[in-house]
């Protein structure tokens, strides 16, 4: 028997691309416990009894109200905590963006803004060595050389 106290919660962040081949970034709260200020990815943990698709899905509709599909998945890495985190790549399916109150402003950026962005965390800096490589990254090490 699992004894589900102990798991550690998996957490996913996505790049969502848009039919201008823009991606979505969110600025988080002044107020967030985890890098106030800085651009980030929509996503979050995945629930004990949720899919990896099924999370990353309910993770956007909570904190941008928008609809995605055909997610790939683009690296899997553990954070210093030694938390599993994955990104991913989706695409918008609809919606217009409502941003929780974890964000204070959001922008579609292009591939070239994409690159030059100060990230919030790994999540983000994960999705950039994807679109500048197209590599998926698999290690914290990798991230942080």
């Amino acid at each position: 028997m699992i004894d589900e106290a102990n798991l550690q919660r998996v957490g996913i962040h996505c790049l969502i691309l848009n039919s201008r081949k823009q991606y979505l970034v969110l600025k988080r709260s002044a107020d967030d416990d985890h890098d106030p200020k800085h651009w980030d990815l929509p996503g979050g943990g995945i629930g004990q009894h949720e899919g990896i698709s099924e999370g990353l899905k309910r993770e956007v509709i909570e904190e941008t109200g928008l609809s995605i599909k055909d997610i790939n998945l683009i690296g899997a890495y553990t954070c210093d905590e030694g938390r599993l985190q994955l990104s991913a790549l989706a695409y918008l399916e609809s919606g217009q963006v409502r941003l929780s109150d974890e964000h204070s402003e959001y922008k579609w950026i292009d591939h070239s803004q994409l690159i030059k962005i100060d990230p919030a965390g790994l999540h983000l800096v994960a999705a950039k060595c994807f679109i500048e490589g197209g590599e998926k990254v698999t290690t914290y090490e990798e991230l942080t050389k």
